[in-house]
């Protein structure tokens, strides 16, 4: 969705429309090798896999320009009921109960990919209400609202 709302703020065409092809791949790192090798013109990868591969490697920095950066989205929400006690709130919101470095707490953090818990207000989403509001109002290719985009290899026309 944010790939698809930036190529129509920058193009007024969709993605689909703006990229000759697009490659979904489930591996960040074989999609950022890909482009750095030349296989592919641009490719959409996580900040912080980004980050951490040009620390491990300078060259990728080099070779690769980041051209944009999305806002932080909230990746998932979890909801109470008003009637879960407040110990309990705070038993799975406080940082230094829920330490997903205790081993208790480690594989849970590691399936659902996230790396703290944390309480959040209706503002928290006000970047990604935006979004969703720009996509309403825009004609989105069909599907792409279910797609994941985050490591998705792009060819350029």
């Amino acid at each position: 969705m944010w790939l698809n709302d930036l190529c129509l703020t920058a193009t007024g065409e969709s993605y689909e429309k703006f990229f000759s092809s697009v490659v979904v791949n489930d591996d960040a790192q074989e999609t950022l090798i890909s482009t750095f090798f030349g296989k592919a013109d641009a490719c959409l990868v996580r900040r912080d896999f980004y980050l951490t591969a040009v620390e491990l490697n300078t060259q990728i920095e080099a070779r690769l320009e980041p051209v944009a950066s999305s806002p932080g989205y909230p990746l998932f929400f979890v909801g109470m009921r008003r009637s879960v006690p407040e110990g309990l709130k705070q038993f799975f919101m406080a940082d230094d109960t829920v330490d997903p470095k205790q081993p208790e707490w480690r594989h849970a953090f590691e399936m659902l990919r996230v790396r703290r818990i944390n309480l959040t207000t209706p503002e928290d989403f006000k970047s990604l209400r935006e979004l969703v509001e720009r996509s309403d109002t825009r004609s989105a290719p069909s599907g792409i609202l279910g797609k994941t985009a985050t490591t998705s290899i792009l060819d350029g026309k």
